[in-house]
């Protein structure tokens, strides 16, 4: 019947169309578009606000307690319409590119929750836990999961990993289990992102990172809260406040994480000037860019959307520094997301008018073109070339080649932000901000010139003294631009 009810849209001269920049332009999307057709003739009969509340309510009023293979299918069926429906909007200019990474953050916000209550609730039924205490919607479970990175300030991409935390309080819930509280919440953590990030003939929901975790290296999955602010307290360092910037609950038990970030409030937002975490963010930087730089990626043509100077991450990391000097002072800029913050510091003066709408302007772009580069292949964006001549192996590369034989692409909405280079390569602007106001390296050595030795044979004595050739002949042949001083 979906075949058919597909054929039905082809048939339609505005669904011909619509499917055709589609099916033209990004093998992934033509993949979740054919693997689910009811899916696809909706998006030509429905609105969109109709298919987002449906596909919404798909997820909100389903039962935790199903079966985990039906929920599996669940979530990776509700992932890919929701992907298909953000990417509509998106390219078609519907809504902006801020709101569909928002949808995004949504789907996995409602994933983790019910992934965490379907574990929760399979461990009461196996008899480890006992029955926590609250309704349905506000129970007790004395453990819960954070959201931090992109999918705690909301601005997930299509490719994204979700960075989760798990934290549990062992006063919080009765253990009736053989082993232990620990090693039940160690195992609900491994089972949730398995069931998040396990690929099956349906897909995958999401990549799950838990490597903000406090004490990563040596630390279980999931951690006491004593152990975690106890360690933020003793050892916690500038790039784990900068992760609990943006931290907030998505599942478990919200009484015990509310009551955990608002006692984790003053290791966050310590009161005063806090230059020290300003120069160790731009020390993140500069690591980053040194890795790159000894990895040859710096080196190359092309631009690297979210790793590169002048990319998303440098401006992400540009308003947590601002935020780590100022928030202890100013409760305004303890929220979450790029461009609320920068409206925020342009309105506390923190940033002139020109400068953030450089930023916001320059951040938008770049989300724009890394959300297109990521529906080609479902593929992290690596290197944009600049020119069309540049060949890399990353799908940026294969995107913009792809672009530049396509006649669907070049008439469709994509033109609008991936067919001219000069509107990626002018995006250095977020760097120049970067440099001018949170300069990130030491001062350059200067550099020392050593006269070759083949001066010295040159140069030939004068007749016109028994002293050695006069000061005008000691000067070095100039060939090509010269010594740095003579420059």
């Amino acid at each position: 019947m979906g075949k058919v009810e597909l054929l039905r849209a082809l048939d339609n001269e505005g669904g011909n169309t619509f499917f055709s920049f589609l099916f033209g332009n990004s093998p992934y999307l033509t993949r979740l578009i054919l693997r689910d057709t009811e899916f696809a003739e909706a998006l030509v009969l429905q609105h969109p606000d109709t298919l987002a509340a449906r596909v919404t309510a798909g997820l909100s009023e389903a039962d935790p307690a199903m079966n985990r293979d039906r929920l599996m299918r669940l979530l990776r069926k509700q992932r890919s319409r929701v992907t298909i429906l953000a990417a509509v909007l998106d390219c078609f200019g519907i809504r902006d590119v801020m709101a569909c990474a928002g949808m995004l953050a949504s789907m996995a916000d409602q994933a983790v929750r019910l992934a965490a209550e379907h574990l929760l609730l399979d461990r009461v039924a196996r008899g480890e836990l006992g029955e926590p205490e609250g309704d349905a919607g506000a129970r007790r479970w004395g453990y819960f999961v954070l959201a931090a990175g992109r999918h705690g300030a909301r601005e997930l991409s299509y490719s994204s990993d979700v960075s989760l935390m798990a934290v549990y309080d062992p006063e919080s819930i009765r253990y009736t289990g053989l082993r232990s509280l620990r090693d039940c919440f160690v195992r609900v953590t491994r089972d949730l992102a398995r069931i998040l990030q396990a690929r099956t003939r349906d897909g995958y929901v999401f990549r799950t990172d838990l490597r903000l975790r406090p004490d990563a290296a040596a630390a279980p999955p999931a951690v006491s809260e004593d152990f975690a602010l106890r360690y933020y307290r003793n050892s916690g360092r500038t790039w784990e406040r900068a992760v609990l910037v943006t931290a907030r609950p998505v599942a478990g038990d919200q009484v015990a994480a509310a009551d955990f970030l608002k006692r984790l409030g003053p290791f966050i937002w310590e009161e005063g000037l806090n230059f020290a975490s300003v120069e160790d963010i731009r020390s993140m930087n500069r690591q980053i860019h040194d890795f790159h730089r000894r990895r040859g990626t710096l080196r190359g043509r092309g631009l690297d959307l979210e790793l590169g100077r002048g990319g998303i991450r440098e401006a992400e990391f540009f308003v947590l520094m601002h935020q780590l000097a100022y928030g202890g002072r100013s409760r305004r800029l303890r929220g979450s997301g790029v461009i609320p913050m920068l409206e925020t510091l342009e309105r506390e003066g923190h940033l002139l008018p020109r400068e953030a709408g450089n930023l916001r302007d320059a951040y938008l772009q770049l989300h724009r073109i890394e959300h297109r580069v990521q529906l080609v292949n479902d593929g992290l964006p690596g290197r944009f070339p600049r020119r069309a001549g540049d060949s890399t192996t990353s799908p940026a590369s294969w995107a913009w080649n792809r672009e530049r034989r396509s006649l669907a692409w070049r008439k469709g909405p994509w033109t609008r932000y991936m067919h001219s280079s000069a509107r990626v390569s002018r995006y250095p602007r977020v760097n120049v901000i970067w440099r001018r106001m949170c300069w990130t390296g030491p001062p350059r050595k200067p550099r020392m010139f050593s006269w070759p030795k083949a001066f010295a044979s040159r140069t030939k004595p004068s007749r016109f003294s028994g002293d050695g050739p006069p000061a005008d002949m000691l000067r070095p042949r100039r060939r090509g631009p010269g010594p740095p001083f003579a420059r």
